[in-house]
This record gives structure tokens, C-alpha cells and sequence, in this order.
């Protein structure tokens, strides 16, 4: 708990030192347009899981997808494309070098769908990842595979399915499933398993625990939930939901994803107290006024 109360301040601290630049951008966009960003926001922060993306490196990416084509009118759906166009309008009054907004447009289908799908993709979640699950990735994609190689992909406009070769395994790796429900999800996706076979005490869908009113959906993925790996995640995915719905009852949900996403591309930490001496001496004026708040 030392440890949540120490995060949720300092995070608090560090977001203000982007509050100029985010005023300032918003400044810049008509309410009409800030509204539709909002409720954009809104719907990823509670169906979408980018909290965990954005505010924490566990989770490399998460995975949102709408309907750009469709015989059903759903105000949702319509909703959130709107926000999305919105957001693309502006995103570039909002740096935001550690992430990367990756959408991608496909074929409508026979029944008259067309569907687009977008990542949020944390950079230094990425590079964690890759780092632990290297091997994983070159056994797919091949020994030039790499952290460099796959920004330099993105950045190129191809779309991540098509860089991960579809894998599954890859998918929900990037997705902070883990290595071993990702590829237990795929060894069953492969056997084409009814419900009915499966033994639930070896293999259902695990999610954390939500806090109490918390109206977002946490990460919920099919695994083993005896599994020690399954288990750490659950836990850190529990802690990290606490904490964002701490800070999300206390903020207007758009500027604290702004203030979230425009940060340094180096460690945050480093940049912080090697960049911005007020910040520092304010953070060193807080820890005076709360000692027990730290976990030394």
C-alpha cells in the first residue's frame, strides 16, 4: 500500500510538468472537438484497458476496434470513430514520442462490415518485452528481429498483424497475456476445443479483481489461473487498476490522458529529476510532509 500511495503522488507530480503543453493544445481545439476527443478517451479507459498501457509498463499494447462500415447504427461504435478522427485531427499538439497510435482499415466483408482496429502501443513496455521474449519473437518473424527493427516497421505504416505474421502467441504477448496463456490460448484455439471439454480449474478467463464503483472493464485473457506466471499478472494488473482509479476519479478523464501520453521518450524518472529542478524540490517538499508514504 506504501508503495501505491508513493506512485499515485509522484505520478500526480510528474503529469503537471505536461499540464502547460496539454492546456495549451487544448486551448487550440474547438469545444465541439475536445467533447468527441473525450469520450473517446472514456471509452478506451473502460473497454479498451489503456490505462494500463499508458500509465504503466506491463502491458505493451492494447487493442480497440470499431465498426467504420456497418448496418447496425450503434452510437457507441459511431462514437468512438468519431473520437478517434478527432484525435488524429489534433494528435499533433500532443507529442507523445514513448507511444505510438497504430489504426488500420480493413476490406469491408460480404455482409457490408468494415472494420478498423487500433494499438496503443507503450515503447518502453515494448522494449521490456521484447527483452524477456526475444527468442519467442525470432523463432516467428526471424533472427534480424529486433526492438529497432520492429518500431522501424510501425513507423513504415505496416500493420502489426501483418509484422507478426498473425501469430498468436505474438498477439497476446503484446498484448501483457504473458507467455505461457498466450501460447496455451493458442494450442486451444488449434484443437478447436468446445467449451464443454475444457477443465476450467487448468483453463478459464482470469481478470483481476476491480476496485469497488470502478465502472472499467480490467484485462481479462484465457489461461491456467493456478499458473504462477497468470497469478503475477493478475496481481500487477489489480495494483496498477487501483492506482489509475485513484487518479481517474479526481481528473477530467481527456487531460489526463494527454498529460499521460506527452511525457520524455527517456526514463521518466531520470528525465524528471534531471530536467525539472522545481518538480524536484516540490517532490523533496512532499516527502518531508509525508514520510510514511514512502517504501524505502
Amino acid at each position: 500500500m506504501k508503495q501505491i500511495i508513493f506512485f499515485f503522488h509522484f505520478l500526480l507530480l510528474t503529469t503537471s510538468l505536461y499540464g502547460g503543453l496539454v492546456s495549451e493544445g487544448l486551448r487550440q481545439i474547438p469545444e465541439r472537438d475536445i467533447i468527441l476527443m473525450k469520450e473517446f478517451v472514456k471509452l478506451n479507459f473502460k473497454w479498451n484497458q489503456a490505462a494500463h498501457v499508458i500509465f504503466f509498463h506491463n502491458k505493451p499494447s492494447c487493442l480497440a476496434t470499431a465498426f467504420i462500415k456497418s448496418p447496425d447504427k450503434d452510437f457507441q461504435n459511431l462514437l468512438w470513430v468519431r473520437g478517434w478522427e478527432t484525435f488524429k485531427k489534433h494528435e499533433h499538439l500532443f507529442p507523445h514520442p514513448n507511444f505510438l497510435f497504430m489504426s488500420h482499415l480493413w476490406d469491408e466483408d460480404e455482409d457490408g462490415y468494415q472494420s478498423l482496429s487500433l494499438f496503443i502501443l507503450n515503447k518502453r513496455a515494448l522494449m521490456k518485452c521484447f527483452n524477456s521474449c526475444k527468442t519467442i519473437f525470432q523463432a516467428v518473424i526471424g533472427e534480424h528481429f529486433c526492438y529497432e527493427w520492429f518500431i522501424a516497421e510501425l513507423e513504415k505504416g505496416k500493420n502489426i498483424e501483418e509484422i507478426i505474421k498473425n501469430d498468436q502467441v505474438l498477439l497476446g504477448i503484446l498484448l501483457g497475456y504473458g507467455k505461457e496463456s498466450a501460447k496455451t490460448f493458442n494450442d486451444h484455439q488449434a484443437k478447436r476445443l468446445q467449451h464443454f471439454f475444457l477443465r476450467e480449474e487448468i483453463y478459464c478467463g482470469n481478470s483481476p479483481e476491480a476496485p469497488d464503483k470502478c465502472d472499467c472493464f480490467p484485462v481479462a485473457f484465457m489461461g491456467n489461473p493456478r499458473s504462477k506466471e497468470v497469478q503475477n499478472i493478475l496481481s500487477e494488473y489489480k495494483r496498477e487498476l487501483e492506482i489509475f482509479w485513484n487518479m481517474y476519479q479526481k481528473k477530467n478523464p481527456l487531460v489526463l490522458f494527454l498529460e499521460g501520453i506527452c511525457e520524455n521518450d527517456s526514463d521518466v524518472l531520470q528525465s524528471t529529476f534531471k530536467t525539472q529542478k522545481k518538480l524536484a524540490s516540490e517532490f523533496a517538499f512532499y516527502v518531508m510532509l509525508n514520510p510514511f508514504s514512502v517504501d524505502y
